[in-house]
This record gives structure tokens, C-alpha cells and sequence, in this order.
């Protein structure tokens, strides 16, 4: 359900932009949160965040009352840099890619704690992270 501190979760605004295109593109409020609970008012509330076991049932969700396999990508077209928190900040402040994979290497167990492992290497053939 829809809470302020879980661990495993997601903020939601990320699924605002989720289910404000899927409205725009005809689909019911009801499709989109079937299963879950929850409602556009709930996830409304600031600083909200959706645990991931309900984000992936209104993504399922989503995917399923648009019928297309690229909403994903949409929404991320709709995101700005900035909307990722801490993540997103460092992406402004570094100066290239392979700065920013270092940095969220060194920093990542305060953003993801246990969850999560953020890692990368360097190819010497070839400019892969």
C-alpha cells in the first residue's frame, strides 16, 4: 500500500507521469489502478512513495489498458534530470558519464542501502560502463 518510508519503493510522481499518459490515451482510472488500492488522489500526496510490489501492479497495469510495450520509455521522455533526486543531481553536476558512474559507485550504499549494488568497470578496448 501507499506509505512514507519503505524501504523497497518508488516516489510518486514517477507514477503521476505513468498514469497521466495512459489517461491521456483513453484509458480508465479504475484499469489503472486495479488490484492496487490505491487512487490519483492517493498518489497526489507530496513526498509520497508506492511500495514496489503496488508501482509494478499499476505499471502492469498501465501496460496492459494502453497496449504499448514502449510506455516506458515515454514516460521517461517526460522526466527531467532533475527529477531523479540525488541521482539526478549528480548527473547535472558531473562532467561526463564515466563521472557519474564513479561517484554513484562511492555513494550508492547511502542511496539504495542493502538493496541495491552500483558498480562498473572500464574496458580498456573498448568505452563501456
Amino acid at each position: 500500500m501507499a506509505k512514507w518510508g519503505v524501504e523497497s519503493s518508488i516516489p510518486s510522481q514517477y507514477l503521476l507521469v505513468l498514469v497521466a499518459l495512459a489517461l491521456e490515451r483513453g484509458c480508465a482510472p479504475e484499469q489503472l489502478f486495479n488490484n492496487t488500492g490505491l487512487s490519483l488522489d492517493t498518489l497526489s500526496s507530496p513526498g509520497l512513495r508506492i511500495d514496489e510490489v503496488h508501482a509494478d501492479q499499476i505499471i502492469a497495469n498501465a501496460l496492459e489498458a494502453t497496449g504499448d510495450p514502449s510506455l516506458g520509455l515515454t514516460v521517461g521522455q517526460q522526466l527531467n534530470l532533475g527529477a531523479h533526486a540525488v541521482v539526478g543531481q549528480t548527473f547535472l553536476a558531473c562532467a561526463n558519464l564515466l563521472e557519474v558512474m564513479d561517484t554513484l559507485v562511492r555513494y550508492g550504499p547511502l542511496l539504495t542501502g542493502r538493496q541495491a549494488q552500483i558498480d562498473h568497470y572500464k574496458d580498456p578496448e573498448a568505452s563501456r560502463i
